[in-house]
């Protein structure tokens, strides 16, 4: 994505270094505990430590949200399309 993103974008690539919005870093638990309510529901296995696997998730989504927020515009698709819980959340919170 970022060298996707270095091509397309103006400016380049969004700031790596810049700290993750705390409503950010919520939203993202709480679409995580959904999406493990989901799994369950399904009866398809997931982690046994619930606050453990959130904070994974929180990390890795704070390493890519930005980039994949930033190309959307650029590939013709809104966030609600992308990631259609977590723009509900967002909005919903509001």
């Amino acid at each position: 994505m970022t060298t996707l993103e270095r091509t397309v974008l103006p400016g380049g690539t969004p700031d790596p270094k810049k700290p993750t919005d705390p409503d950010a870093a919520a939203r993202w638990r709480r679409r995580y505990a959904a999406a493990l309510r989901c799994f369950r529901a399904a009866h398809i296995p997931t982690v046994a430590d619930e606050a453990a696997g959130a904070e994974a998730y929180v990390a890795m989504r704070a390493r890519w949200d930005r980039y994949v927020t930033a190309l959307a515009p650029y590939l013709g698709h809104s966030m609600q399309e992308i990631d259609p819980a977590a723009a509900g959340a967002a909005q919903s919170s509001r």
